[in-house]
């Protein structure tokens, strides 16, 4: 890996990025217990989205992202009826167009979103 890329992986974060582009972050398999904070900071019934945090999160348009241990590439996790929305699109671009490339199941979706 070179330099450039491992200095831009130690500035960038796992966590969860909210609709308005504000991001929470959160240690590697902390994202349920920081998922059951926020529902519980803004007031969001879990039980309306299968008693599950991080279910009711993503159903409000959040994005989870999250670095995969086993091949070091960025994920997110959204749910796919929501559209990115314009502030999630700006926090995210450093994660795929300048560090990393989108991974194929992403890439369509992102390029319609960007557009």
């Amino acid at each position: 890996m070179s330099k450039v890329k491992d200095a831009m992986m130690n500035q960038l974060q796992i966590g969860w990025l909210a609709p308005d582009g504000s991001f929470w972050p959160c240690e590697s398999c902390e994202h349920v217990s920081v998922a059951r904070m926020l529902c519980d900071k803004f007031g969001y019934n879990i039980w309306e989205y299968r008693g599950q945090a991080d279910d009711t999160l993503l159903h409000l348009g959040w994005i989870h992202i999250t670095l995969s241990e086993w091949d070091k590439e960025w994920r997110i996790d959204w749910k796919w009826t929501h559209k990115i929305t314009q502030p999630q699109i700006y926090f995210l671009k450093p994660y795929f167009e300048d560090v990393h490339k989108v991974n194929e199941l992403v890439v369509g979706r992102w390029e319609r979103e960007v557009q």
